[in-house]
């Protein structure tokens, strides 16, 4: 006798107490539409409403004497410690704070509840729990019999619904994170390749030379750059303009990063990079500094972007 609630019937009764409440969210949202009391303020506090009144419903069904929600009730399930029986408020608690990591994983830690030797979801394992059908009793429970392998037909319907979606999710979100860190990792190198030019830049200012005499002749500085994602460093007045190209990505090719100085009230060198704020007691030697910069904000680190309120980049 296969004593646990199968896979298709947790979610048929997961859809039914979903059901249920979607129909008391928009009851909800009729009446107060009706009477005037709608507002976004007043939405969002019932949204909070309903999502508590959910956690509650779940967590006293589950430890009540039926040991079931309506859903799970109306299919024939129940929930249920390894022994067979009823479980305490507190486990219920942990049981549904714990599905949160069933979501986490993209539906993976629910799909769990079709493979695994008792038919456990992830959430189940973390809380001790099993989910079995009504007529089960303990003493069957406590035995920890294993469930009967799934058909060949369903596995291949639950890896159709639930395996492959859940690798495509992964997908559509690892693929393009990836690449966008290969283009950040493209412009630290480029940042890095600028250092020294930045020293020297600092060096010339502590020499007493003005900003307009400090470009890349005067300071012996070449505009080529050993880096593969660049195709030119060049300082201009102070300024330090790193112009991404060669094997850099797409995004970036053709692109320029501006690394803007400025004197702070102790005449001490600071440093704008790309969009970063300019501080209340630096000058910087060209107004407006963020127009020189072109890389698109999300590939720069924190210091050269806007309102970080780190305000200077140090190399």
């Amino acid at each position: 006798m296969n004593i646990y609630a199968g896979f298709w019937r947790r979610v048929g009764a997961y859809l039914i107490d979903y059901g249920l409440f979607l129909l008391a969210a928009i009851a909800l949202g009729v009446v107060l539409g009706l009477t005037g009391f709608w507002s976004p303020r007043i939405e969002a506090t019932s949204e909070l409403v309903m999502v508590v009144a959910y956690w509650l419903y779940a967590t006293a069904m589950q430890s009540s004497a039926p040991q079931a929600t309506i859903g799970k009730l109306a299919l024939g399930i129940k929930v249920t410690d390894y022994q067979g029986e009823r479980i305490s408020f507190g486990r219920a608690n942990g049981r549904f704070f714990a599905s949160i990591l069933s979501s986490l994983t993209l539906g993976i830690g629910y799909l769990m509840a079709g493979f695994t030797k008792r038919r456990q979801a992830l959430h189940d394992m973390v809380a001790g729990t099993l989910v079995v059908k009504n007529v089960v009793s303990p003493g069957l429970v406590a035995q920890g019999a294993a469930a009967r392998p799934m058909p060949a037909w369903a596995i291949v319907l639950l890896i159709l619904v639930g395996v492959l979606p859940s690798v495509g999710i992964l997908a559509g979100i690892g693929v393009p994170a990836y690449a966008d860190y290969k283009v950040r990792s493209q412009v630290i190198d480029g940042l890095a390749a600028a250092s020294p030019y930045q020293q020297k830049v600092v060096e010339a200012v502590g020499a007493g030379h003005d900003w307009d005499d400090i470009d890349s002749a005067a300071l012996g500085l070449p505009l080529d750059t050993a880096s593969p994602y660049l195709e030119s460093i060049e300082v201009t007045g102070g300024a330090i303009a790193i112009t991404f190209g060669g094997e850099a990505a797409r995004s970036i090719n053709p692109a320029q990063l501006a690394l803007v100085p400025g004197l702070n009230e102790q005449g001490e060198v600071r440093w704008m990079c790309g969009y970063a704020p300019v501080p209340d007691d630096t000058e910087v030697v060209l107004e407006e500094h963020e127009q020189y910069t072109n890389v698109p904000e999300k590939y720069l680190p924190s210091s050269c972007r806007a309102g970080t309120g780190q305000g200077s980049y140090e190399d």
